[in-house]
């Protein structure tokens, strides 16, 4: 081969590029958001949801820990849903295991 590279032609007769999309994905909005403040340690809690028809993951919860005490002051977990039960599963969870006794919600 003259050119020292590999091309689609090799594999298929009449190889055509993917179709490109006229619009791209959506963008995510926040269906929940819930902050919780104790002294100067703030925990926040966040789902951003998109439509089923992007293809994607629906549903991206986002836990966000802060304390400026810590040696690494802040900390984020993010865990996936497909389903609104899942979701909602996952949040309440995440706010039983991180919200105890001193914590009060900020609005």
């Amino acid at each position: 081969m003259d050119s020292g590279g590999a091309r689609i032609e090799q594999v298929m007769e009449k190889a055509k590029p993917p179709a490109k999309r006229e619009e791209g994905p959506k963008s995510p909005k926040v269906s929940m958001r819930k902050v919780f403040r104790k002294g100067d340690a703030v925990r926040k809690f966040t789902v951003a949801e998109r439509s089923a028809d992007d293809e994607t993951i629906p549903f991206v919860i986002y836990f966000t820990d802060f304390s400026p005490t810590r040696k690494d002051p802040l900390k984020v977990t993010t865990q996936y849903a497909l389903t609104k039960k899942r979701r909602d599963l996952l949040v309440d969870a995440l706010i039983e295991k991180n919200v105890k006794k001193g914590w009060e919600e900020v609005t």
